[in-house]
């Protein structure tokens, strides 16, 4: 029975690889096809509670700046300034909301990270 060993190496911080080997001195080096992103990972959701309140939970792994942008309509109605935080849960009231009402949430970071998240 053939047994095949992973290993995994890296060669740089940016490049691994993965060797499989076999057992009979046949190594081959693979290369990680997983993407890795340069954007800071974000966790957020954004969730209706009542007909014009919605509340955003948002997660980082890194501390971070950021800004939030919320619109109604296509409009900008709220403009909120995180300093390097890891999470915040916020609870929005908004005037004048309808069915049809359109809200958008827009989270940016200073380092060019940009998530929208739409109700």
């Amino acid at each position: 029975m053939k047994t095949i060993i992973l290993l995994i190496c890296t060669l740089s911080l940016s490049a691994p690889l993965f060797t499989a080997d076999d057992g009979k001195a046949n190594v081959r080096a693979i290369p990680n096809v997983t993407a890795k992103s340069t954007q800071p990972v974000v966790f957020s959701q954004l969730e209706k509670i009542d007909f014009n309140q919605f509340r955003l939970k948002v997660n980082t792994l890194l501390p971070k700046d950021m800004t939030v942008h919320v619109y109604k309509n296509n409009k900008l109605v709220h403009e909120y300034q995180v300093e390097n935080s890891t999470g915040f849960l916020k609870r929005y009231k908004i005037k004048g909301v309808n069915s049809r009402s359109k809200i958008e949430v827009i989270l940016k970071t200073d380092d060019g990270f940009s998530q929208r998240l739409q109700l």
